[in-house]
Parts: structure tokens; sequence; C-alpha cells
């Protein structure tokens, strides 16, 4: 979908592997950092299971890419990313 609409941006596939490819420097430490995980989890929908469902893990992960981007920024002296 994301190539369909959207085909000048770069998919970076699993999610999981991206704060690695932040810290070892083979992903840029962007200005602003744009994302959003399942909401299912945190809903009545999702029968509020919050941290308790797997799916909620990645609400964890987007905080650990937002981490790994400000490490990297902070290391070249660059203010922390903007994120929304």
């Amino acid at each position: 979908m994301l190539g369909h609409c959207y085909p000048d941006v770069s998919n970076l596939g699993d999610m999981t592997k991206i704060a690695v490819l932040v810290r070892d420097g083979f992903l840029p430490a962007p200005d602003v950092f744009c994302g959003g995980t399942p909401c299912q989890v945190f809903s009545i929908a999702g029968l509020r299971n919050s941290l308790d469902d797997e799916r909620s893990n990645l609400s964890l992960v987007f905080c650990e890419i937002a981490d790994e981007i400000d490490a990297r920024r902070a290391a070249a002296g660059l203010l922390p990313t903007v994120v929304f």
C-alpha cells in the first residue's frame, strides 16, 4: 500500500529492526519522526488488554526508535528529533 500511494517513500520493512539500523548508522537520524502503532489493544474494540497484548509491544518499539534517533543526534551535536 505504501509503495502504491507513495512510490517515492522508502519502506523500511520490519519496524522492530529500525532502531538497530539507526544506532549502527545504516539509517539517518531524522529531524522529524512520524509514526503510529496499532491502537486496538488500548480501546474497547481490543478489549483494553493494553500492554498485556503482544501487539502493544509495537508502541514500545516506536519509543526505542525515537530513543536511538535522539542518541545519534545528540552524539552529532544536534537537537532531539520532533516526534508526532
